[in-house]
């Protein structure tokens, strides 16, 4: 008896101490490598993202120009967030794992240890049965060691099931990896994509402007100054009726006839918009028709510097209706500006009657001062980046205190004043809008209030009767 214990107590000692701490090993081994890998592709994931910010960052601040491409900056973002969570996770899940493979070297060593201890009872138990033979307590220790026995099987198997949640886990690592990359790749198009549409809206922008710029020339060269505004009451004054009169063109004339034409097709822009699906546009246009307004009061300026003597009389004749011009253009700004803050709520006749009275100013102030025919040279000069000298003055145009009348909301055609509320509401809509309405006229865009109070011309001193 003593001796068939012997065998079975060295069978599972050679068990024990052979397959089963080689196999064990070898499954440890071959999860840190993979842990290992695990980590260094978690590291270069890391790198690559760190690259992929660095190439984003310059990226982000280039251009931002247009509400459609904020909506893909902030897809770009949502998918930077859901990456960096996705590497979150890959992080948390390798912890989990490295913690699972600490806990099993916990568990292997614990069971190196009840072995041991299993050994050292074997031993004790081959010293007693050697003495103790003819005591009868064989049965009592082979009752103790298949207990040990048991609880030994009990330890492998949670060893292997700890192995599997490993496996589980590096399996769902490469899957997460995998999806980060190709999310990676489908960002970088993204990008790409974005830097080719800004491309085309700089050249669209560009052809726009030399397109605008030779049409003006083209018009203005066949003395064509027909407007072609439409949408207006039958009493506005009509710049082709004026026109026709052969007095007011003359070769000692103050103002450019290129100038009057950019005046034609500024209202006559500023209308259309007027009468398109987005209204707010209206406050990025109003630059063009103040800026052709300013052409004409330059030439004026211009040719009395250089011409000082002349009588006072027609002075004082030229500088009432320069001061009409400048009361009905303030009008026009006012009108323009609440049709536009009130995102079209404001009657689109205030806008046509504004348009109206300060088409029949400048048409009388052409009559004093006539048209000058702009020669070849000149107008092959003209361009659309004309310099003017810098806006000074705290008031739109300033009028003089006999025509204040024309200037403020008693008048019977200025625009009332837009409620606080809704300016405030509609002001963050109408600056994106305005700032591709100014691209795409070839003028630079305008927010509601500040740029258009950058506007304000000085002639507080011209206009002193």
């Amino acid at each position: 008896m003593p001796f068939a214990l012997d065998k079975v107590l060295d069978h599972r000692r050679d068990l024990m101490t052979g397959a089963g701490s080689a196999e064990r090993d070898k499954k440890l081994a071959d999860a840190e490598a993979q842990v290992s890998e695990l980590q260094k592709k978690v590291e270069e994931l890391e790198l690559m993202h760190k690259e992929k910010e660095e190439e984003v960052n310059p990226l982000r601040k280039s251009n931002d120009s247009s509400s459609s491409w904020k909506a893909e900056k902030a897809e770009y973002e949502e998918l930077k967030r859901e990456l960096e969570e996705q590497l979150s996770n890959t992080h948390n899940l390798n912890n989990a794992v490295l913690s699972q493979l600490e806990e099993a070297r916990d568990r292997q060593k614990d069971a190196e240890m009840e072995l041991e201890k299993l050994r050292q009872e074997q031993q004790s138990v081959d010293d007693i049965a050697s003495g103790s033979r003819s005591h009868g307590g064989d049965d009592d220790w082979k009752s103790r060691f298949e207990d040990l026995d048991r609880e030994h099987e009990s330890l492998k198997a949670k060893l292997k099931q700890q192995q599997e949640v490993t496996e589980q886990v590096r399996q769902q690592a490469a899957a997460f990896l995998q999806e980060m990359r190709a999310l990676s790749d489908g960002h970088s198009s993204n990008w790409d994509r974005e830097e080719r549409l800004i491309r085309d809206v700089h050249r669209l922008e560009a052809e726009v402007k030399h397109w605008k710029n030779r049409y003006a020339k083209s018009k203005t060269q066949l003395r064509h100054l027909r407007s072609s505004s439409i949408g207006l009451p039958d009493n506005i004054h009509d710049a082709n009726t004026i026109a026709k009169d052969n007095a007011l063109t003359q070769p000692d004339g103050l103002v450019k006839d290129v100038h009057i034409t950019k005046f034609q097709m500024a209202i006559d822009e500023l209308l259309r918009i007027a009468r398109s699906d987005e209204p707010s546009l209206v406050l990025g246009q109003m630059k063009g028709v103040v800026l052709a307004v300013r052409y004409i009061t330059q030439d004026i300026d211009s040719a009395v510097n250089v011409n000082t003597a002349t009588d006072d009389e027609l002075t004082k004749i030229r500088a009432r209706a320069k001061a009409q011009v400048s009361a009905t253009a303030n009008n026009l700004i006012t009108a323009s500006k609440n049709f536009g803050n009130s995102n079209g709520l404001s009657p689109v006749s205030l806008l046509d009657a504004a348009a109206s009275h300060l088409t029949a100013a400048i048409v009388e102030l052409v009559r004093k001062v006539k048209i000058r025919p702009t020669p070849e040279d000149e107008l092959a000069d003209e361009g659309e980046e004309d310099q003017l000298p810098p806006m000074q003055s705290p008031e739109y145009f300033s009028v003089a205190p006999s025509l204040t009348r024309f200037s403020g909301n008693e008048s019977i055609y200025s625009a009332i004043s837009s409620p606080p509320s809704l300016r405030s509401r509609t002001n963050s809509h109408s600056m994106s809008r305005n700032r591709l309405s100014g691209a795409k006229h070839g003028y630079p865009g305008l927010s509601p209030d500040k740029d258009l109070e950058e506007l304000r011309v000085s002639y507080t001193n011209l206009y002193s009767i």
